[in-house]
């Protein structure tokens, strides 16, 4: 069957590292894309913007999309309601950086960004920097008060072998990672696997259940 694969599309999160280096031993090549349902799913793929699609990123770094497919609008109350900017852009809240050779980086959520250490910090780049370390599968994080810094995050993640991934967490971070993207506390995302929604896990269950963590180890 993997004979048959000229391409692989990759939409949605990033890929860990162990999926990636698979791919490039196996000789697949696989193209990562950037969509959303507001414009009828896919909008990029790789460096390449599909037909009737526009994409810009501001100054702040928002991702804003226009075009053809871009949907009439959200509907509330009965009426149809659509926020563009004085260009017809529609702000989609990720934050990312286009380049023309590459495509598009999303880096983060402008409605998941909080402040550590007076940073703007982007869950998503921690995301990123986990998953970049071999034997992570999967990787969520979560920010959570703290006295110090104001917030920090909590890192859960998918690994064979726990233990010995939270060892090496601690060891990139420490020598690479400024202090206010440390995780405060790694938690096994299997903990609140009955917490998984469909594909995805929500977020404020994930912070229930981080709070609950700190608290109980904190008396």
């Amino acid at each position: 069957l993997l004979k048959k694969i000229n391409y692989i599309l990759i939409g949605g999160a990033k890929l860990n590292l162990t999926i990636t280096q698979q791919l490039k031993l196996l000789n697949i090549n696989f193209h990562h894309s950037y969509g959303l349902t507001e414009m009828s799913s896919q909008v990029i793929t790789g460096d390449t913007l599909l037909n009737y699609r526009s994409l810009k990123v501001d100054t702040k770094g928002h991702i804003l999309v226009s075009g053809a497919v871009l949907f009439s609008g959200y509907l509330k109350n009965g009426i149809i309601e659509l926020d563009l900017n004085h260009e017809g852009y529609f702000n989609t809240r990720d934050i990312g950086v286009f380049n023309t050779k590459i495509g598009i980086t999303i880096t983060g959520r402008s409605d998941r960004m909080y402040v550590s250490a007076g940073q703007n910090v982007h869950p998503e780049e921690i995301e990123s920097l986990l998953l970049s370390i071999q034997g992570i599968e999967e990787a969520h994080v979560v920010p959570i008060e703290d006295v110090l810094f104001d917030f920090k995050p909590i890192a859960y993640i998918k690994s064979e072998n726990f233990s010995e991934a939270c060892k090496a967490i601690d060891h990139y971070f420490s020598d690479l990672i400024p202090p206010w993207l440390h995780p405060k506390h790694i938690l096994d995302l299997n903990i609140v696997k009955n917490k998984k929604k469909g594909i995805k896990y929500n977020k404020k269950d994930l912070y229930l259940s981080a709070k609950a963590h700190v608290t109980k180890h904190t008396k």
